[in-house]
């Protein structure tokens, strides 16, 4: 039998919060624009939209949201050497405390 997983979305919300330091919001769409798999408003709260048609597990969703994380979290678009390391601990830190105690 096929095991089935559910994604835990506001245990990942309140994670975000936590290590973002603002209020985040997390949208699940599939009608985003191309090839764009996730985009982040982070005019005061931090709005994250996930394309659902994109994204196939919790693994993929902690990447995109940790990708938008961490442009929330630096205020900028660019991909710079510092927004890499910024998402990559980004990613590593939330992949702990999702999986923590689970």
């Amino acid at each position: 039998m096929l095991k089935h997983s559910s994604i835990k979305w506001l245990r990942l919300k309140e994670i975000l919060k936590e290590i973002i330091g603002k209020e985040v919001d997390l949208h699940g769409s599939t009608s985003l624009l191309g090839d764009e798999v996730a985009s982040v408003d982070s005019n005061g709260d931090v709005h994250i939209a996930i394309n659902l048609s994109k994204v196939k597990g919790i693994e993929d969703i902690i990447e995109v949201v940790a990708h938008e994380a961490a442009h929330a979290v630096l205020g900028v678009e660019k991909h710079s050497e510092a927004f890499w390391t910024t998402k990559r601990g980004l990613e590593k830190d939330i992949t702990k405390k999702y999986f923590k105690e689970e």
